[in-house]
């Protein structure tokens, strides 16, 4: 019987395979065909028949089937390379056979003020509990002052950076141009799964390769983190500056806000490290290039070549393949 009360579902480390599971809890019990008053009892765990023939049927493969409206897998290793996803297009075309194409979702969102409320309330626990867990060390690098500060900075200004993101939309109206989405340096997508130690490195590199071999007439949008407040407004002047240095003029473009989607969709191509934003512009058959390591990143679906060369002829995605990537 389907539940009709369950608004969200979370699976960390799910058992794939319910059939599988309860062969290998029969394994571990030494006496498997023992049961009393048909309850199933193996590792501590007691089931019932009922339990039993749910958990038969169960495929987390198929998760789409439930009928719940929002469901979150989390990989057993983890993401980008640790994740377990298929590499190849032909794993993917065979692991996608049969599945279906997942339902658009409606869109989480939360304005800058909750966000800013509840990142100081995280922030205000992490400094309450220094005197019970004095060693504790978060895995998040730099200081919590400096960036609650930046939060705070962020909430004065959020009106002149949007002002300031409108013209910059408005100039690019009609123009030609590639989008580089920065990410956070902070993030374990750039500390671990990147060739990179830092995302200033990783800009440094994607703005020569630009300067050296993009067409004249073509842009380069580098759009800021949409939470990297410890910046503190830092990325807007280092792109003034690189464009000095290169001579690049107004083809280099800061940009700090903006419909992301709508920016991958008008753009020329997408230069990412390993962002998830990349999906927007897959997803509307835009050429990506990653230079990380990212679950995407793969022939057929993400530009394989040098970066020099995405600047005049990118590849774009199989649309063919993009679609059963999403189905597995």
């Amino acid at each position: 019987v389907k539940r009709r009360d369950v608004v969200g579902l979370a699976c960390w480390m799910p058992v794939l395979s319910g059939r599988t599971h309860l062969r290998e809890l029969r394994m571990l019990n030494r006496n498997p065909e023992d049961a009393t008053d048909g309850v199933f009892e193996s590792g501590g765990h007691a089931m019932s028949d009922s339990v039993r023939d749910l958990l038969q049927r169960m495929d987390a493969r198929r998760l789409r089937d439930l009928d719940v409206p929002r469901w979150l897998v989390l990989e057993r290793d983890g993401v980008n390379g640790h994740s377990s996803l298929p590499r190849s297009a032909a794993e993917i075309r065979a692991a996608a056979q049969g599945l279906d194409l997942p339902a658009p979702q409606p869109a989480i969102g939360a304005s800058l003020g909750r966000r800013t409320r509840d990142t100081w309330g995280y922030f205000r626990h992490m400094v309450w509990g220094i005197a019970r867990y004095p060693f504790y060390r978060s895995h998040r690098p730099g200081s919590i002052v400096w960036e609650g500060l930046g939060w705070v900075r962020a909430q004065a200004m959020q009106h002149r950076d949007a002002a300031r993101a409108q013209a910059t939309l408005e100039a690019l109206k009609g123009q030609r141009y590639f989008l580089f989405p920065l990410q956070l340096t902070s993030d374990f997508q750039i500390r671990v799964h990147s060739p990179f130690a830092s995302m200033r490195q990783a800009a440094d590199y994607v703005l020569a390769s630009f300067a050296a071999h993009a067409p004249k007439d073509v842009k380069l949008v580098v759009k800021e983190h949409p939470l990297d407040f410890a910046s503190f407004g830092r990325w807007r002047a280092y792109v003034a500056r690189r464009a000095r240095q290169m001579g690049l003029g107004d083809r280099l473009v800061h940009l700090a806000g903006g419909d992301l989607d709508a920016l991958a969709l008008g753009s020329l191509g997408m230069v990412v490290v390993n962002s998830t934003s990349a999906t927007f512009a897959l997803a509307g058959g835009v050429p990506v290039k990653a230079l990380g390591t990212a679950v995407y990143a793969i022939e057929g679906i993400t530009d394989q070549g040098r970066l020099a060369d995405f600047w005049t002829s990118p590849t774009p995605p199989d649309r063919a393949l993009w679609d059963d990537f999403c189905r597995v």
